[in-house]
């Protein structure tokens, strides 16, 4: 048997604690959607900072690679379809600039000549990726390669109209991901 003034208690504390159950609920869920759209922003940065450094660092990659091959030498090397002249030419630009594979296609897709030995199965992921439609309208891409992800800058090798392409890979690896992670905050792996 409570005393009158502990029913009174026990009526404004539960009536405190009702009030505070119906105005946390709203308040929660509240700070979760804000939370929520503080995240997805951070995203969006991140992926815009992404695109941004990807994009710059291809077009780099791009005119770097269209300098090198532009050598009066390596067009004649690759006029002259001479194999260890090519791998010799192609390993010497690509080490000047950091590209880790570099391949010399012919028109059709076909390797005439590579910076590395490569498997010979090598051949379907070229004819099937590296040289697709995309490529030769200039779009890059990130190609895997033996099971180690590629950023790819396919150019064309002009005489002056295009006889050849070369396609440069550079390794994407846990440098990049961290200058990628430095930029947006954001974990990258």
């Amino acid at each position: 048997h409570f005393s009158f003034k502990r029913r009174v208690l026990l009526l404004a504390v539960a009536l405190v604690v009702g009030i505070q159950l119906l105005t946390l609920f709203p308040v929660l869920r509240t700070i979760q959607n804000d939370v929520d759209e503080q995240a997805r922003q951070a995203v969006q940065v991140a992926a815009s900072v992404f695109d941004e450094v990807t994009r710059s660092r291809k077009e780099q990659l791009r005119t770097t690679v269209g300098v090198l091959i532009a050598d009066f030498g390596f067009k004649q090397a690759v006029a002259s379809r001479e194999t260890d002249t090519i791998r010799s030419a192609l390993h010497n630009h690509g080490a000047r600039i950091g590209a880790d594979i570099a391949l010399l296609l012919d028109l059709d897709g076909q390797i005439i000549a590579s910076s590395e030995a490569l498997p010979a199965d090598l051949q379907t992921q070229v004819l099937s990726g590296l040289l697709s439609p995309q490529q030769r309208s200039g779009d890059d891409m990130a190609a895997l390669i033996n099971g180690i992800a590629y950023q790819t800058v396919t150019v064309p090798v002009r005489a002056p109209i295009p006889v050849a392409w070369v396609v440069m890979g550079f390794q994407i690896d846990a440098a990049m991901a961290e200058q990628l992670q430095n930029l947006t905050g954001l974990n990258v792996s």
